[in-house]
């Protein structure tokens, strides 16, 4: 880490630098970043959701199996 003192920003650079925050925040770029893990995770929410009443039963197993393979982190 740098200990030298930063100056503040400018207005115009605090803007820029909020702009490119909110760019690397957008969800779309986590799915462009990865494709398949976000099409995995969306098939297996609409497998879930589409179970009714037996979701409640169904949901810790691919919970546990996700979280096995470490599809849970990046």
């Amino acid at each position: 880490m740098d200990d030298a003192p930063t100056r503040p920003l400018t207005p115009e650079e605090a803007k820029q630098a909020l702009r490119e925050a909110a760019e690397r925040a957008n969800p779309l770029n986590r799915v462009r970043e990865h494709p398949r893990e976000a099409l995995l995770a969306a098939f297996l929410t609409g497998l879930v959701l589409g179970l009714g009443d037996r979701r409640n039963r169904i949901a810790p197993l691919l919970a546990e199996a996700l979280l096995h393979l470490g599809l849970h982190s990046e």
